[in-house]
């Protein structure tokens, strides 16, 4: 287990629907190193494929708690 530092900038790989955290069932796999991080953490920038193939494109606060 590693640990992200606010505000840091990580690459994500695809996204997947698991555990709800405070109401967001969003989960990232990081692209650059090895884990998943929870979207209630994150700040989606950009488009992220689901896992599996399709591209979904979501909006700043689509994804993403703050």
């Amino acid at each position: 287990m590693g640990q992200l530092s606010s505000g840091e900038a990580v690459g994500l790989r695809s996204k997947v629907r698991a555990q709800n955290i405070d109401g967001n069932d969003i989960w990232y796999l990081l692209r650059d190193r090895p884990g998943w991080v929870a979207a209630r953490y994150m700040k989606n920038t950009g488009d992220v494929q689901w896992a599996g193939g399709a591209t979904v494109s979501v909006g700043a606060d689509a994804d993403t708690a703050g």
